[in-house]
């Protein structure tokens, strides 16, 4: 063998060596990506379900809420109603005393 074939040879082993370095630490970058990607998919899931959870809640609160606002809307209505009786009873009254 020449010098110029075993420079070849080397030169050739070199790249081989070369190459499969790259493959496995692109094999390897691409298992770390895949956890990194695993990782935020996991939290990403996790924060919607939080905030799922948390609408439920905000629309169960809104629903109470609607709840409370028409009962003191039905309040309001009777005691109007009321005033208004109380009202027609003590001009009756007035009208009575005045009349009588």
């Amino acid at each position: 063998m020449t010098a110029q074939e075993m420079t070849i040879i080397i030169a050739l082993i070199s790249a081989a060596i070369s190459f499969v370095a790259l493959l496995r630490n692109t094999n390897k970058d691409s298992k770390e990506e895949i956890t990194n990607q695993t990782k935020q998919l996991t939290e990403i899931s996790t924060n919607i379900g939080n905030i799922s959870r948390e609408i439920k809640e905000v629309k169960r609160e809104v629903k109470d809420f609607r709840n409370e606002m028409n009962e003191t809307r039905d309040m309001a209505v009777r005691a109007e109603e009321s005033a208004k009786s109380a009202h027609h009873r003590i001009d009756e009254l007035i009208k009575g005393n005045v009349g009588g």
